[in-house]
């Protein structure tokens, strides 16, 4: 699938930028370090939860994440602000 190839490059290249291992990702989400390394591999896609702690973990869109967008900010309802 074309977005979870998105994604795994996606969340390499957002770790390797915040200079975060694998083991960090893995704390952050509380799950099990072979699961985050699944995600950055493509071999695994994260629940619904996860992706949405992955967003914030590096202040990203999920739209962003998975390929959806080429724009990493997140975009705000004008309530939020």
């Amino acid at each position: 699938m074309k977005f979870q190839k998105n994604f795994s490059e996606r969340i390499t290249a957002l770790r390797k930028e915040k200079r975060m291992t694998v083991q960090m990702i893995a704390d952050s989400l509380e799950i099990k370090q072979q699961s985050a390394s699944a995600y950055t591999t493509g071999k695994s896609f994260p629940n619904a939860l996860n992706l949405i702690k992955l967003a914030e973990l590096f202040n990203v869109s999920i739209d962003y994440l998975v390929g959806r967008s080429d724009v990493p900010e997140i975009n705000m309802r004008k309530e939020e602000q």
